[in-house]
């Protein structure tokens, strides 16, 4: 009977245990009051207000929801959602090619080789609904990028991107200066908007 007992208690722990976790998990984001992405008539075609980026309007939506999400960042691209990476591809003129790290790519001061990507990834995490990435680019010198992307099954909700001056690989630092630094005059958008 000890043992029956034990067992049903056992049982119940875990069956708790488990829904707690489920519900931890499950994060509920609010749409973004300013989003620099515009749907083009029916379509489908995407249009960015790059003004709203190079201003930080969304930025505080970005980071009210990184500090939500649970994700974990890791170093493959193979963790680019495909609706994410056809959003970049369609922005960037070499269709956002980049390499995991350490693999060879078009880096700095030398020859420049059209079959390797034009970026490096430091990291990248999604959550099904929020994308980060955080990426190398080369040319003269190496220079920091971030990304922030809310999307669904079907397109981008919003996005975001600046350069960072350092070399940011947890979602904790990420945060951190994103805080820091937006609200600087040098911010990390105030020159240019790059993808």
């Amino acid at each position: 009977m000890k043992f029956l007992l034990l067992h049903l208690i056992l049982i119940f722990l875990f069956t708790v245990a488990n829904a707690q976790s489920k519900k931890a998990r499950s994060v509920t984001y609010q749409a973004h009051p300013i989003s620099s992405i515009k749907q083009i008539g029916d379509s489908g075609s995407l249009s960015v207000n790059q003004s709203l980026i190079l201003q930080d309007k969304n930025l505080d939506a970005f980071i009210a929801d990184l500090k939500k999400s649970s994700m974990l960042l890791h170093t493959s691209i193979k963790g680019i959602p495909s609706v994410v990476k056809d959003f970049l591809a369609s922005f960037a003129a070499d269709g956002f090619s980049i390499a995991d790290p350490g693999k060879e790519w078009n880096c700095c001061d030398g020859g420049w080789d059209d079959d390797l990507p034009n970026r490096e990834l430091i990291n990248v995490g999604s959550d099904g609904h929020l994308f980060i990435i955080t990426y190398l680019t080369g040319g003269i010198g190496v220079g920091e990028h971030i990304i922030l992307i809310t999307y669904n099954k079907k397109r981008v909700l919003d996005f975001w991107t600046g350069d960072i001056s350092e070399r940011l690989e947890r979602k904790s630092e990420i945060i951190g200066y994103l805080i820091e630094t937006k609200d600087k005059h040098w911010h990390v958008n105030k020159y240019k908007l790059l993808i």
